[in-house]
C-alpha cells in the first residue's frame, strides 16, 4: 500500500495475474513480439514504476517470448522510488520472478533525480529508470518530436487519490512520444482518464 494515497499497489493473490491480464495481454505484447522485427527496438513505457511488479513480468515474459536479435527498450517513471529491499520484500510474493529481480536489484540506481540507464544485453535491453515526476519526465522526451514509445503502461492509482499522472500534459506527451498503432492499458476505469487519452 501506498502511505502517502491509501492505495494499493496489487493483490497479494493474484498480483501477478492482474498484471498479466492488464498489462501484457491489454497491450498484446506477446502477439506483438512474435511479429516485431529486429531493425529497432521494441518500446515501453510505465509511469508509476511502483514495486517493478510489472517490469519483472514483463522481462520474464519478454524472455520467453523474444524473438532472436529482438530489443527490448524499457522506460520505468517514478517520482517516489522504492529502495531495493522494499521491491525484494513486495515481489517475494512470486519466486518465479526471482532470476529477474536478483539482476535487477543490484544494479537500482539510488533515489537521485534524472534518467538512470542500464543494459543488459544478454537480455537484449536497455533500462532507462527516470526518477523524476511523469509530467517532467515526459515532456522532456516530447521535446525531441520522436515518436517512439509502442506500448504504455499506466499508473493504475485512483485519480481521486494520486492527481500526478492524470493531466493533460501527461497525455500530451504521451501522443507526442507515440508511434502510429501504439497502445495503452491501465487499472483504472476513472471516466475523466478515458476522456483526457482520447482526446490526446
Amino acid at each position: 500500500m501506498a502511505r502517502e494515497t491509501g492505495d494499493i499497489f496489487f493483490s497479494t493473490q493474484d498480483g501477478l495475474a492482474e498484471s498479466d491480464y492488464v498489462f501484457l495481454q491489454g497491450n498484446r505484447l506477446r502477439e506483438r513480439w512474435r511479429s516485431h522485427t529486429g531493425d529497432r527496438p521494441f518500446v515501453i513505457s510505465e509511469i508509476g514504476l511502483g514495486t517493478g511488479l510489472n517490469l519483472c513480468l514483463t522481462l520474464a515474459q519478454w524472455l520467453a517470448h523474444r524473438p532472436s536479435g529482438a530489443r527490448l527498450h524499457y522506460l520505468g517513471f517514478e517520482r517516489a522510488p522504492m529502495r531495493p529491499a522494499d521491491m525484494a520484500r513486495a515481489l517475494s510474493h512470486w519466486p518465479d520472478l526471482n532470476p529477474i529481480i536478483n539482476a535487477l536489484l543490484p544494479r537500482w540506481p539510488d533515489p537521485l533525480p534524472g534518467c538512470h540507464r542500464r543494459h543488459f544485453p544478454q537480455w537484449g535491453l536497455t533500462l532507462d529508470l527516470w526518477w523524476a515526476d511523469a509530467t517532467d519526465g515526459l515532456q522532456d522526451l516530447a521535446s525531441h518530436g520522436r515518436p517512439w514509445v509502442d506500448a504504455w503502461y499506466l499508473d493504475g492509482f485512483a485519480p481521486a487519490k494520486e492527481t500526478g499522472p492524470w493531466q493533460e500534459a501527461v497525455y500530451s506527451a504521451m501522443a507526442s512520444s507515440s508511434r502510429a498503432g501504439a497502445t495503452f492499458a491501465t487499472f483504472t476505469a476513472a471516466g475523466e482518464v478515458k476522456r483526457g487519452l482520447a482526446a490526446s
